[in-house]
Formats: structure tokens, C-alpha cells, sequence
């Protein structure tokens, strides 16, 4: 019987980065947004930041050469080169073979991220990556164990938080691993001296998080409504001046959408999209709608326009409103 292969985890990624070790490709797969961008951007720190590195952002449609080519290029200004391929699944199944070859004699000075819900467990990659790097799972947090994830979220920041705040912030927020982090990191700040968040701390913070932003918001880039999505962001800047909440919503709600696209282009209803999505059935009417209004090619576009804002936000020194700016304007011309 073969041996079953030991699972590694977003945390295992972080303490061997923190080690030192960085390798020729990681492969990060797994149903959580969350966690794939939360290990991408644990990579992403360690090549930009004291290595001076340069990043290539990748769609599941560019060429398999280009791709390669990037991976086997020299750059001029940078020691070391993040290569990711995002949304990879289409690219993987396609692309996998070659990837295994290029795995047996990779780049000394690039880095490869390949970003992905599912890997065909049949195929040689899965073994090909953890032979040269590192495969990431990132696995769904089933609703059930959110508060569990949000108590080791706030331990992990160095602070405790009671049964009941635990249950308030999950009912107020949802299931959003990107909404819950970013909530937790605004009680933080709001705590002061305090040690412990407690029920009156999430009733005065959290306010209309999933209702608001995630519809709101994207109702307007839906509907392409350029005056009322800088509103709304407006609104949240005042909250999030950093901005980087607001991408991280907007990234699972994007993602949300695309699977949507996905499911409903292979002949899907409403009944898939509560069933693979998680919405309550009484808001998949407006979830669909939304959907609706999107290609897949729409969506894939915004996805990597949103990746590069996160980028221009944690590299390039530029104010967060001009980054979300140019990133709603030009969003709401995508499909247009």
C-alpha cells in the first residue's frame, strides 16, 4: 500500500519561509481563497521584500511558452523572480506534463506559484511538486469550524476572544475568511490596552460587513456603475484606509462569482449554487444575478486586475485610494 502523503499547511509554508528556505515552486490547491492568497502573499513578502525581487502574474489562458519562458528568462534588476499562474485549473490539467518536465531541471532564480482549487491527485505532478518544492493545502473551512478558526486567528495575534463574541462576529460576517480577518484586525486596533474582545466590541464594529460591502459593491461593478462603486469605497476607506480588507472581500466575492459562472455555464441552477457556494436560498436570487452579468472571461480579468492592485497596494508605495480607484474605474469598463 502506498504511503499516504503527509498534509502541509499554509503554517508550514510560513516557518520554512521564516527558516530561510525558499523553493523552485510552490503549488497552492485547495477550495479557500483565503488561504491560497494568504500563502501567495507569505511568498510574495520573501521575494520582493529583502530579495528586491520582480513578480509575473500569469492567467490560466496565456501560453504555456510564455509561462516557461518567464520561468527561464534572466531579468536585469531583480536576483529573484516570483512566476504565479492563477486560477490554474484549466492550465494545470492542459499543462501538467510539461510542468513535470520543467520541474526535473527548474530555474535557479525563479520562483513558481501556481494557484489552484483542485490537482488531479492521478497525474505525476502532485509528486513532481513535492519532490522540487512544495504542494499547499488549502482546504475549505466548513461552517462549523469558523469559530474555531477565528479563536486561532486571535490567539494567533496575540489575544483571546469569549464564546460569545465568537458567535456574534461569525453570525454578523459570515463565512468569508477575508471579511472575519479583516474584522478581527479592526477589534484588535479598537481593543487599546485591552486584552480580550467581547460581544459589545463586535456589535459596535462590525455593522452591515457582508450585506453592505460584498453586495453593494459588487452590485455596482455589476451593473458597471463607476459613480456608485467610488462611493461605497469611499465609505469603506474611512474604515480600511489601508485598503487591504477591501481587496481581500472583494477576492472572495469575485472568486464566489466565478464558480457561480462556472456552474451555471455547465447547464447549473439555483440549487447548485446554494449547494457548491453556500448561500442561504433566500439570497441565491440576487447571488445569480449578479453571476449573470459576468463572462467568464469578465471574471478572470477582474480577478487578475484585482491581484495586481494587491500587488500596487503592498509594493509600490502608492496611496490605497488611487490604487481601489483605478481598479473600480477600469473594473467597471470590463464586459462593458
Amino acid at each position: 500500500m502506498a504511503r499516504k502523503q503527509a498534509v502541509t499547511s499554509v503554517e508550514d509554508l510560513e516557518r520554512s519561509l521564516k527558516s530561510g528556505t525558499l523553493l523552485p515552486v510552490y503549488l497552492l490547491v485547495g477550495e479557500e481563497q483565503f488561504l491560497r492568497h494568504k500563502a501567495r502573499n507569505l511568498i510574495h513578502d520573501v521575494i520582493v521584500g529583502p530579495h528586491g525581487g520582480s513578480v509575473s502574474v500569469f492567467s490560466p489562458d496565456d501560453p504555456l511558452d510564455t509561462v516557461l519562458g518567464e520561468l527561464r528568462g534572466d531579468s536585469l534588476f531583480a536576483s529573484r523572480r516570483m512566476v504565479e499562474v492563477m486560477q490554474a485549473d484549466m492550465f494545470l490539467r492542459y499543462h501538467g506534463e510539461a510542468l513535470v518536465r520543467y520541474l526535473e531541471h527548474p530555474s535557479a532564480s525563479a520562483v513558481l506559484v501556481i494557484d489552484a482549487m483542485k490537482v488531479d491527485g492521478r497525474t505525476r505532478l502532485p509528486a513532481a511538486v513535492r519532490a522540487a518544492g512544495m504542494l499547499v493545502e488549502c482546504p475549505g473551512v466548513y461552517e462549523d469550524r469558523l469559530g474555531e478558526w477565528v479563536r486561532g486567528e486571535v490567539r494567533r495575534r496575540g489575544f483571546r476572544i469569549s464564546g460569545a463574541a465568537v458567535s456574534l462576529l461569525v453570525d454578523e460576517v459570515g463565512n468569508s475568511l477575508f471579511a472575519l480577518s479583516s474584522e478581527i484586525d479592526k477589534l484588535i486596533t479598537y481593543l487599546g490596552d485591552r486584552k480580550t474582545i467581547e460581544p459589545p466590541d463586535v456589535g459596535q464594529l462590525t455593522g452591515h460587513t457582508r450585506n453592505w460591502v460584498v453586495w453593494a459593491l459588487t452590485d455596482a461593478l455589476a451593473r458597471r456603475e463607476v459613480a456608485s462603486a467610488l462611493r461605497i469605497l469611499e465609505n469603506l476607506l474611512q474604515e480600511d484606509s489601508r485598503g487591504v480588507g477591501i481587496v481581500g472581500i472583494l477576492n472572495w466575492q469575485i472568486s464566489r462569482l466565478w464558480q457561480g459562472r462556472c456552474l451555471i455555464d455547465r447547464g447549473g441552477g439555483r440549487e447548485d449554487l446554494v449547494a457548491q457556494l453556500h448561500v442561504d436560498y433566500r439570497r441565491v436570487e440576487a447571488l445569480e444575478e449578479q453571476i449573470r452579468k459576468f463572462s467568464q472571461q469578465d471574471l478572470s480579468r477582474l480577478s487578475r486586475m484585482l491581484l495586481e492592485a494587491d500587488i500596487a497596494l503592498k509594493s509600490t508605495g502608492l496611496p490605497p485610494r488611487a490604487v481601489l480607484e483605478r481598479f473600480l474605474v477600469e473594473a467597471c469598463r470590463v464586459g462593458a
